[in-house]
């Protein structure tokens, strides 16, 4: 047993059941936040007393609902989730917490203009469509504030074709020069390290 357990917020917690509940990642499709990742979400949200913290793709609430755990009561976060199904179970989860708007959308047209924002985190993105994003998202951010990816595998976890091919998601947070980046691999709730889509990418804006 852990002496030092990794804690899920209660509505966390419940936005992981309504994952299995509907269905939510199954066959290897779009997933739930892990619970190291949110963790980490939450202490980076509750860096920034005052902050406007954005989030692309709602899921069914987790990364919501562990960002919502960490911040401030004068911050808030907007969540932006295309599928209006998916966005409906995020909304009702965080109906009671004032600070967390849910917006039924395409972050391209919704966040635009509401920011600069003290932390995005970017749970929607396909690596093929980053080369295209990435120049749209940084200036989301702003000087001093944080770009989360998450659903990164080791590279060692990785086949050999995998790791030949060109890395979107890794070029830009730890090539881009505008960015200070690092890749992190939390523990899980049991302990455990590494895994596919185990960790994430976090970038400070520097320029």
């Amino acid at each position: 047993m852990l002496a030092y357990p990794l804690t899920v917020p209660p509505l966390a917690a419940k936005a992981y059941r309504t994952a299995e509940e509907v269905g939510f990642g199954r066959n290897g499709g779009a997933s739930s936040s892990k619970p190291g990742v949110g963790a980490l979400l939450a202490a980076l949200a509750a860096a920034h007393p005052h902050g406007l913290l954005a989030e692309m793709g709602s899921g069914v609430g987790a990364g919501t609902a562990w960002l919502a755990s960490g911040m401030h009561d004068d911050a808030s976060l907007i969540s932006v989730e295309l599928d209006p199904g998916r966005a409906e179970l995020t909304r009702t989860l965080l109906a009671d917490d004032p600070r967390v708007a849910v917006v039924t959308g395409r972050w391209e047209e919704v966040l635009p203009g509401r920011g600069p924002f003290d932390l995005v985190f970017v749970d929607c993105l396909d690596a093929a469509a980053l080369p295209d994003a990435w120049n749209r998202l940084l200036p989301l951010v702003r000087i001093g504030g944080q770009l989360v990816f998450d659903d990164v595998t080791p590279e060692l976890e990785r086949s050999p074709a995998d790791r030949s091919r060109p890395d979107a998601k890794r070029d830009a947070v730890l090539r881009d020069p505008r960015v200070v980046g690092v890749e992190l691999y939390p523990p899980d709730v049991d302990g455990r390290l590494g895994g596919p889509s185990s960790g994430l990418l976090l970038a400070s804006r520097v320029r």
